[in-house]
């Protein structure tokens, strides 16, 4: 996902609560699930965009501050001169320590509640007619816990999650008088992961710590009444250095067959390994305009240099060598295998009636390896870029002036796949191998309705599968992320006299998970260990919340006032997020989320 063209890992605070930028300060959001254009890379799946607003111009300072027994926000704007205006913009949250001043002390043993804050701090200043510079901050900060408690501390069963990430960025955009434009972006960040599980005095955990550059530059050009095209590159630098500690499956990767909280092997290994990744991606489009249709051709090129500071485990006596390759290691026959060079889009529009748009899409896309992948003992210094196929298709039917109805249908097809090697005892340096295979595929459904006579409204439906192939020959499972069904609906009524009602439903199918069928005592210790059945042949129960809201507002000397109360998980469902069993694995149980909520608050805008 982008800001402005910017790369950030997370849109959404751990739990979903809330969002990591204010939205005062958003303009859009965009989401394609494939086929996306030449502009953006790096990436298998889908895109989501959001574009930031312009600051606000009139005199003053305005904006908003909120809070509710869930967190605090303030977001204030200003035009400092004609030419320069500034905005910042934060959230702080405080439910995990509301909560235990309320209930029990213990809570957060029970049910997971999540931590975090962000802050955000934009400055633009007008340079002459149609240019500007932008400068953005941006923060962000998770902690999450899941417990699984016991009366022996030696059962204690804990996972912990963090991320923080921060942005800077700055963007110089002009408009020249033939209508052509330049925008050039050049951006620094900071990311700092955290994945830590204990099982009593045993535990594993992964840390990384990232830092990112790039620069994103283009030139939009109308070359004839009919043809417009965009030439750009997209540059992204990453230095990752990475501490791990454990078994070999935990914590667990994709399609690793493990449980929550299953107690660490003996097998214990320890590595900290340092990635360098640099790609240069030039890349052009150009809208050809024929009447009813648009024809979109683009071509993207992302070749990436790839650097790691030890091919094979350190040992006491001697240091290991480095190691480098441009985008792929070579084959053994000594020539480089350049996956996903070049990488060729399309996307077609044509509108057959002013209601009525059909559009598809198409393209070759890569992404490179994942440092964590990338250690000498836990992973394969050796793999590279994955790719994939994207085929859309769909159509924007106005039903009425203000109701839209819209559909895409998709289909993935990826290739070089990282997975776990099918060795029982593979050779060094190759616990992973890179020859998985994958297919996705499914329809969106979106109907919104516009503000009309006070009310509007959304339905959002998405039918998908996501499979894969660890290896040639091998069966295709689930993805261990796959939701068949995930539907979302919103409603808002405004009732007059600053009355205003509003009601939100979310449905989504339990991600795959591995049945435990069976359990062995292990004599050396007397511990249990899992017998695991079909490999993701069962799924977490599913998960559906209803979440209501009323809200009074009233104006008080230009400032508007505004009273809620949201009352979430109406239902008091136990929306299980975690399959969990106990020390012996006989009986079964979830992790629950939060149950009935009332949250209420304030917000003033002025």
């Amino acid at each position: 996902m982008t800001v402005d063209g910017v790369e950030i890992p997370a849109l959404y605070h751990m739990g979903g609560l809330r969002s990591t930028i204010h939205s005062d300060l958003v303009r859009s959001i965009d989401l394609s699930p494939g086929a996306y254009s030449a502009e953006y890379g790096r990436g298998l799946g889908g895109l989501v965009r959001i574009e930031l607003a312009p600051l606000a111009t009139t005199t003053g300072i305005h904006g908003s501050v909120a809070a509710d027994v869930i967190d605090t926000s303030a977001a204030l704007q200003a035009a400092l001169t004609p030419r320069l205006r500034v905005a910042v913009a934060g959230r702080y949250s405080y439910l995990d320590r509301l909560l235990p001043l309320v209930t029990s002390a213990d809570i957060g043993d029970f049910f997971p509640i999540p931590r975090s804050y962000d802050t955000q701090a934009r400055a633009a200043l007008a340079l002459r007619k149609d240019e500007e510079v932008t400068a953005t901050f941006l923060a962000s900060s998770d902690n999450l816990r899941r417990t699984i408690p016991a009366s022996d501390p030696a059962d204690v069963r804990s996972q912990n999650n963090s991320l923080q990430f921060q942005r800077v960025f700055v963007s110089y955009s002009r408009i020249f008088d033939d209508g052509s434009s330049v925008r050039v972006t050049p951006s620094l960040g900071h990311d700092s992961s955290g994945l830590e599980q204990s099982f009593g005095d045993q535990s594993s955990r992964l840390s990384s710590d990232t830092w990112q550059y790039g620069l994103r530059a283009s030139l939009r050009r109308r070359l004839t009444s009919r043809v417009t095209a965009l030439i750009g590159v997209d540059a992204e630098g990453r230095r990752t250095a990475l501490v791990r500690h454990g078994p070999v499956n935990q914590p667990p990767r994709e399609g690793d067959i493990v449980v929550f909280g299953q107690r660490p092997s003996g097998d214990v290994n320890d590595d900290d390994w340092k990635v360098d990744q640099l790609s240069v991606a030039p890349y052009a489009t150009t809208d050809i305009s024929l009447g009813r249709l648009t024809i979109t051709p683009g071509l993207r090129f992302e070749p990436a240099l790839i650097e790691g500071d030890h091919m094979r485990p350190r040992t006491f006596n001697r240091p290991e060598p480095g190691y480098s390759h441009l985008s792929a290691p070579e084959n053994p026959g000594g020539i480089p295998v350049l996956r996903n060079l070049p990488n060729p889009r399309i996307q077609v529009v044509y509108r057959t009636t002013p209601r009525l748009s059909l559009t598809a899409g198409a393209g070759i896309y890569g992404q490179p390896p994942d440092p964590e992948d990338m250690s000498p003992v836990f992973g394969n210094p050796a793999v590279g870029f994955s790719r994939a196929i994207h085929v859309t298709g769909g159509f924007s039917f106005k039903v009425r002036p203000t109701l839209t109805f819209e559909t895409v249908g998709f289909y993935k097809s990826l290739s070089d796949l990282v997975s776990r090697n099918a060795l029982g005892s593979p050779p060094v340096g190759q616990s992973l191998t890179q020859d998985g295979s994958g297919r996705v595929s499914g329809v969106q459904v979106l109907l919104r309705q516009e503000l009309v006579r006070g009310f509007f409204g959304w339905i959002t439906y998405s039918l998908s599968r996501s499979e894969r192939r660890d290896h040639p020959g091998l069966d295709y499972r689930l993805f261990d992320q796959d939701q068949t069904h995930v539907l979302g609906m919103l409603a808002s009524f405004d009732l007059g006299r600053g009355f205003e009602v509003g009601a939100r439903f979310r449905y989504a199918t339990g991600m795959p998970r591995t049945p435990v069928i069976g359990s062995f005592k292990v004599n050396l210790d007397g511990f249990y260990e899992p017998i695991f059945g079909a490999h993701n042949s069962e799924r977490i129960p599913a998960f559906y919340q209803l979440d209501a809201r009323a809200e009074k507002a009233f104006v008080v000397r230009r400032t508007k006032v505004s009273v809620f109360l949201d009352v979430q998980n109406v239902t008091n469902r136990r929306n299980p997020e975690e399959l969990v069993y106990g020390a012996d694995y006989q009986q079964k149980s979830t992790i629950s989320g939060l149950p009935t909520l009332a949250v209420a608050g304030a917000r003033l805008d002025f």
